[in-house]
C-alpha cells in the first residue's frame, strides 16, 4: 500500500491547481486521475469556448482569470482570449509537467474508507493511505438528464461531439443559462434556428455575478445571432413525447410545441459528490463545509472546485475556486503539522500578494453599481 500525507482525487483545473500549491509547500501528496489530465475539457463540444476571458495582466497584479496558479497565463501560453477545451487541457498538462506533479493517470478511485484517522483509497491500480483527502472531482462527466418526463428522447449538449452532425433546421433547447445560449449560438453559426426554453429569464437578469447572470461574452454572441434564436422565458418543459416523426414538448402551463428534430438538453450537471456523499452533510443540495472547505461531517476530508458554496457565494468559476487552494493547503498543513512552517507561510503570502487567496468572504456579496 502506497502511503502519502495527502491524496487529491481529480486532475482537472482544481486538482492541478491544488497540487501546485502543495508542491510549492514541499508537502507529500499524490493526485489520482481516472482518465488523463484535463479530460473533462477534452470532451467539450467543438466550438465551445471559455466564457471568462483570458488576458495577461500579471505585471500589474491582475492575474489571468483562467489561470490556476500565479505567474501563469493561458492567454500567454495559448495566444487566445477564449480557450477551447482542448487548448485549456494543454495548459493544464504544461503546468503538470513544469511543476513535476505526482499524477497517477488512468487510476480510478473505487472506494474511500476511514479508520483510525487514516483514509484508505482503493483504486484499480492499488491502494493508498493518506491523512487527508482533497476531493477535486469535476461535474462535466455527470450531465443532468432526468429533468422531465420523456427526457430520454432528448440529447444532452455534452454528448454532441460536432454540431454539424445534428440534422435539421430548428431545434428545441431546454435550459436558458450559459450552456443553453452556447448551444443556440453554435447552431446559429450553421444557420440553424433554435428555441430556448428558459424556466427563468436569464437574459434579463441584472446581476454582476456571472454565477447568476449571463456573461457579457454570451450576451455579445446572442446579439450577433439573435435572428436565429427565439427565447421562451419562464417556460419549463415538463414532458417530451414522440408523435410519429415529431417531438412534442409540453410546458408546466400546458403549452405545446412541436419540432421535427431531437430536443437538446442544456440543463447543466449533477456533481461528483454522489461518489462520496457519505462524507458530507448537505443543505439544499450543497455540501456543508467549514471556513477552510473541510467537510463538517468527516475530519480532514476537503472539497475544492466548482461545487464549493458558502451561503450565497458559489465558487463555480476558475477565478473563484482557485482562491481557495491556499486556504485548504494552509488548513491541512497546520492541522496535521506537515511541511516546514516557514515554507508554508511564504507560499500563502505569495498567493495573497498575487490575488490568489481569499479567506474573507464578507466582500463577495457586493454588486457593481453601474
Amino acid at each position: 500500500m502506497i502511503q502519502k500525507d495527502i491524496i487529491i482525487v481529480g486532475a482537472g483545473a482544481a486538482g492541478i491547481g491544488m497540487g501546485i500549491v502543495l508542491k510549492k509547500m514541499g508537502l507529500n501528496f499524490q493526485i489520482l486521475e481516472q482518465a488523463k489530465v484535463g479530460e473533462s475539457f477534452r470532451k467539450w463540444p467543438s466550438g465551445t469556448r471559455f466564457i471568462s476571458p483570458s488576458f495577461t495582466g500579471n505585471f500589474f497584479g491582475s492575474p489571468d482569470l483562467n489561470a490556476i496558479c500565479p505567474d501563469t497565463s493561458p492567454a500567454y501560453l495559448l495566444e487566445t482570449q477564449h480557450p477551447s477545451g482542448e487548448q485549456y487541457a494543454a495548459y493544464l498538462e504544461s503546468l503538470a509537467e513544469f511543476y513535476e506533479l505526482p499524477i497517477a493517470e488512468k487510476t480510478k478511485v473505487k472506494n474511500i474508507t476511514k479508520k483510525d484517522q487514516i483514509f484508505i483509497i482503493q483504486t484499480k491500480k492499488g491502494d493508498y493511505q493518506a491523512k487527508a483527502v482533497i476531493w477535486a472531482g469535476g461535474e462535466y462527466q455527470y450531465p443532468k438528464t432526468k429533468v422531465c418526463e420523456g427526457a430520454d428522447l432528448a440529447i444532452h449538449n455534452t454528448k454532441v461531439d460536432n454540431w454539424e452532425d445534428l440534422k435539421g433546421d430548428t431545434f428545441a433547447i431546454l435550459g436558458g443559462y450559459e450552456s443553453g445560449f452556447d448551444t443556440a449560438v453554435q447552431l446559429a453559426k450553421l444557420h440553424k434556428k433554435s428555441v430556448i426554453f428558459d424556466s427563468f429569464n436569464h437574459l434579463s437578469e441584472e446581476k454582476s455575478d456571472a454565477s447568476y447572470a449571463l456573461s457579457p461574452y454570451t450576451k455579445d454572441r446572442y446579439r450577433q445571432y439573435q435572428e436565429y434564436i427565439t427565447i421562451k422565458p419562464h417556460t419549463r418543459i415538463q414532458k417530451i413525447q414522440q408523435q410519429g416523426s415529431m417531438c412534442r414538448l409540453i410546458s408546466e402551463s400546458n403549452e405545446e410545441f412541436e419540432f421535427a428534430t431531437q430536443p437538446i438538453l442544456a440543463t447543466g450537471f449533477l456533481n461528483s459528490l454522489k461518489q462520496v456523499k457519505e462524507y458530507f452533510d448537505f443543505t439544499d443540495g450543497s455540501p456543508e463545509l467549514t471556513d477552510s472547505d473541510e467537510s463538517t461531517k468527516v475530519e480532514n476530508f476537503f472539497l475544492i472546485g466548482p461545487q464549493v458554496k458558502h451561503d450565497q457565494v458559489i465558487f463555480c468559476f476558475i477565478y473563484k475556486f482557485r482562491q481557495r487552494f491556499g486556504v485548504v493547503a494552509k488548513a491541512i498543513a497546520e492541522k496535521l503539522q506537515l511541511g516546514d512552517k516557514q515554507a508554508v507561510e511564504q507560499v500563502i503570502e505569495d498567493y495573497r500578494k498575487k490575488n490568489f487567496y481569499l479567506d474573507d468572504l464578507s466582500c463577495c456579496g457586493d454588486e457593481c453599481v453601474c
